[in-house]
């Protein structure tokens, strides 16, 4: 009976370990990253495509596909440590880099879409919500930028555009923020600022070396050549655009940013 009963042990153990096995060799890490970017106008036309692979009729000489919680330049890093009573892991961020980059003209090309998450003990699969904030809002907040920028001695100013930040705390289940940047291509006619009005990325796949997942999200873009004027105009000129894609991002961090042409310091920087 003894004997019985161990066998009996045995064979489910085996079975076990066999799933086990099974389902390990079931997950096919990708041995590239993949994404697809597409902006919507008010209209409903389509405005960018942008890819792993193409920006419009431009073929993509470089791009990267990264998650992790490590992307801050350690310079910056150091020089935050050294100042205020924090240490490197609590600067650390869980993000999501999307970034597509080609010289023309001996200019870098370049287009970043970084998601921003709130810290988690791990990578969850499931629908994460973006920061939502009203128009009105945003404005606003632009305007306030700007008349610091524009006073005798604008504080913290580094010789850059100033990044409108928020002192509101998103809600709990708004935890994700986003970052766009584009510079050469075409299919803007200048330079913006871009902040989200909502909506939701979507992680499908979680493993430890890859992500797999899609994002359908408003940005308002708000033009940056304001910083060059006497006055704040009366009416912006502002665009809006629904973008919507799909990504797989492998594990990396900031040695994998810092190989690209494209300087995504400033990303890293004021939005960690």
């Amino acid at each position: 009976m003894k004997y019985s009963i161990g066998i009996l042990m045995l064979s489910f153990l085996f079975a076990v370990s066999c799933d086990r096995l099974s389902n390990s060799e079931d997950i096919i890490i990708p041995e590239n990253h993949s994404f697809s970017i597409e902006f919507i106008d008010e209209n409903g036309s389509r405005v960018e495509h942008f890819s792993h692979t193409s920006a419009g009729e431009f073929e993509i000489e470089n791009s990267v596909g990264l998650f992790g919680d490590d992307f801050i330049p350690p310079e910056i890093v150091e020089m935050i440590t050294s100042q205020i009573p924090i240490t490197p892991e609590q600067l650390k961020r869980d993000q999501i880099y999307l970034h597509a980059e080609k010289e023309v003209d001996g200019e870098i090309f370049h287009v970043t879409l970084n998601f921003r998450f709130q810290n988690q003990d791990e990578w969850r699969t499931g629908t994460h919500d973006v920061m939502q904030y009203s128009e009105e809002f945003l404005i606003e907040r632009f305007r306030n930028s700007w008349e610091r920028f524009r006073s005798e001695d604008p504080s913290g100013s580094t010789g850059l555009y100033p990044v409108p930040v928020s002192n509101v705390s998103p809600l709990p289940s708004q935890n994700v923020s986003v970052n766009y940047l584009q510079a050469g291509f075409d299919g803007l006619s200048k330079p913006y600022f871009f902040h989200s009005l909502g909506g939701a990325v979507e992680l499908e796949e979680v493993h430890d070396q890859f992500l797999k997942g899609r994002f359908n999200i408003e940005l308002l873009g708000l033009p940056n050549d304001v910083y060059q004027m006497d006055e704040f105009p009366e009416e912006l000129d502002t665009v809006k655009y629904s973008v919507a894609g799909h990504f797989t991002v492998l594990y990396g961090d900031y040695d994998d940013l810092a190989e690209l042409r494209a300087n995504l310091d400033g990303i890293t920087f004021f939005f960690f």
